[in-house]
Order: C-alpha cells, then sequence, then structure tokens
C-alpha cells in the first residue's frame, strides 16, 4: 500500500501519504521506524513485484542517480552525508527502474543504491531483483 500510493501521490511525506487518515500516518511511520524493517527489506519486496510484472515481457532496466538534499542544522542531520561539493547534507540515490520495452511504462522498482553516512550502510548493496 505504501509503495502505490508513493506512486501515486508523487510524494513520500507520510502526511500526503495517508491522505488526511491520522491513524494512517501514525501506522507508516512506525513500520518505517520499526527497527526490524530494514531498506533491503523494503527494497526486496518491491522487486518481488516487479519480478512478476516482467516475466514474459522485453524490458529494459535503467539506473540512474538522484542527489536529495536536506535543509539540516547540526542538530538535526541525523543520517545524512554530505553531498554537492561538501557543503550540503542528505543522500544519493541510485535506483534500476525496469521498462517495458514495446511500451515504456514502468514496470517497478528491479533494485538500487546509495550512499549518505549511516543510511548509506544499508543501501549500498541492494538485491539486483533477477
Amino acid at each position: 500500500m505504501l509503495l502505490r500510493r508513493i506512486v501515486l501521490r508523487e510524494t513520500v511525506c507520510l502526511r500526503q501519504l495517508a491522505e488526511g487518515n491520522h491513524s494512517q500516518e501514525i501506522r507508516f511511520g512506525r513500520f518505517l521506524n520499526n527497527s526490524a524493517v530494514s531498506v533491503e527489506e523494503i527494497i526486496a519486496g518491491w522487486s518481488q513485484e516487479t519480478r512478476s510484472a516482467v516475466e514474459g515481457r522485453h524490458v529494459l532496466a535503467l539506473q540512474d542517480t538522484s542527489e536529495i538534499k536536506f535543509a539540516t542544522t547540526p542538530d538535526s542531520r541525523r543520517e545524512l552525508g554530505k553531498i554537492k561539493k561538501g557543503n550540503c547534507f542528505g543522500l544519493l540515490l541510485h535506483p534500476m527502474l525496469a521498462l517495458d520495452a514495446d511500451t515504456g511504462s514502468c514496470l517497478g522498482l528491479v533494485g538500487g543504491g546509495g550512499s549518505g553516512r549511516g543510511v548509506a550502510k544499508s543501501l549500498r548493496r541492494m538485491p539486483s531483483g533477477r
């Protein structure tokens, strides 16, 4: 449900993803903050859905790098790393998407990686989805 809403709403803001439902916003936050839930497991789940979608199709796998900058203060940097020329804090994400070669439609996330200090440790080796 979370991934579908991220795709449909084109946001990762939990309040917007919850569509005004405060208890849903709390559930999303608890899920993402749960120490038993890892980035690898989230990506693996999304990749599994993609494996089903690509079966029997001619598929292109495209990867790109996205630099996501956050306005921070020294007290609010959490696990963000230095990006750009080292004067900003954020994440570098390297998602790989599967596209239908005939229609160009996005079939889903294959895998990915990223960097940004503590966050990078859990993002560096994403499952390939193969």
